[in-house]
């Protein structure tokens, strides 16, 4: 995976992953691992609720990056809001939402004006202790 820097149109390159926040290389790790566990929860819980993965009702995944702080965000159709119920104790399964709210420095929802929200995480946002 890469990200093709156009800030200078004479000089394309592509940077790795691990560049693509710049000066806070060390929250790459938690960036991927938040937008695998958004990704997974949309892919596993929101698409087969709705029922239809037709053209304009599948799961979109996108990053926003604004000066030091960036936005990982993955789109899904369903109207089923996140839910953070304890998991049981050997559980396989069910941490992944607290892993996102360990691993950023904010996260959130928000329900869409058409079928479906929008789950967030933000990293080196406004108030962010992580270096």
């Amino acid at each position: 995976m890469s990200h093709v820097d156009d800030s200078n149109e004479d000089d394309l390159k592509v940077k790795p992953p691990e560049q693509w926040a710049t000066g806070v290389p060390a929250v790459t790790h938690a960036i991927f691992r938040c937008a695998q566990e958004a990704l997974t929860n949309a892919l596993r819980h929101a698409t087969p609720a709705c029922g239809y993965s037709g053209p304009g009702r599948g799961v979109r995944f996108g990053m926003l990056q604004c000066g030091p702080a960036l936005l990982c965000a993955v789109v899904d159709p369903s109207s089923q809001l996140p839910a953070r119920p304890a998991p049981e104790r050997f559980a396989e399964s069910g941490r992944g939402l607290q892993v996102v709210g360990a691993l950023s420095d904010d996260w959130g929802y928000a329900r869409l004006s058409r079928p479906g929200k929008v789950v967030w995480a933000l990293f080196g946002g406004a108030g962010a202790d992580r270096g």
